[in-house]
């Protein structure tokens, strides 16, 4: 994957994506996350075509609305 961060410090991360694979899968959106010393949000916004995970090969040329967000916390000083 391309990443182009238009802001980037050490609480928060956006800008755009790019992600292609060799068997013509290609994802394309915006991204969003904030980050602190215990948690973190990150959000990714897109659209593009499904992709086989073992192979990289595109499923279909239908493309579709993607969305994914995780979150997390620090459960202690190791984790």
């Amino acid at each position: 994957c391309e990443a182009n961060a238009s802001k980037l410090n050490a609480s928060e991360a956006a800008g755009s994506y790019v992600c292609r694979t060799g068997g013509g899968g290609l994802t394309q959106g915006k991204f969003a996350a904030t980050y602190g010393p215990t948690s973190y949000r990150i959000e990714l916004n897109g659209r593009g075509n499904a992709v086989d995970g073992r192979t990289g090969d595109a499923i279909s040329t239908q493309e579709m609305d993607q969305r994914m967000l995780s979150t997390g916390r620090w459960l202690g000083s190791s984790c």
